[in-house]
């Protein structure tokens, strides 16, 4: 599969994390629910937009070290004028001691059928992350055609 460049990249830091607790309260293998705020770039059609993140999700730590994310992912454009939402869902693994990478996809509907992101509605990307030290995340995805 070819999936050409990337269509959206996202800078995001981690706002919350609330501990889930449902199997274990050491912070290394705990569930939580995270919410991450970020901004970034769109590329559709040889168009750059701008845009804003407000994210809230799962985290959880599975026994065999891998994790899994679930959640739901606001994006605004620059200027506010226009929003997206998505659904993301994600498995990935502890590379190092401070860095997560995992890979995903990423359902989007736009709130406008007419507007800056209008593009988006009823689409889907394939995505990776990468977490550095718990907060810092980079989202490169490409979108599905």
């Amino acid at each position: 599969f070819y999936l050409d460049a990337p269509f959206l990249v996202d800078h995001s830091t981690t706002t919350g994390l609330k501990p889930i607790g449902i199997r274990t309260t050491d912070t290394a293998t705990e569930d939580f629910e995270v919410t991450f705020s970020g901004y970034g770039t769109i590329n559709y059609d040889n168009k750059i937009t701008k845009h804003t993140s407000n994210s809230s999700g799962i985290y959880v730590t599975n026994p065999d070290g891998t994790v899994y994310q679930k959640g739901i992912m606001e994006l605004r454009t620059e200027g506010g004028n226009d929003t997206a939402n998505a659904k993301y869902e994600s498995i990935g693994y502890q590379a190092d001691e401070d860095i997560v990478l995992d890979n995903g996809v990423i359902f989007f509907n736009s709130s406008n059928s007419d507007g800056e992101l209008s593009f988006l509605n009823n689409t889907m990307a394939v995505y990776k992350d990468m977490i550095k030290e718990g907060q810092n995340i980079t989202t490169i995805a490409w979108q599905w055609k």
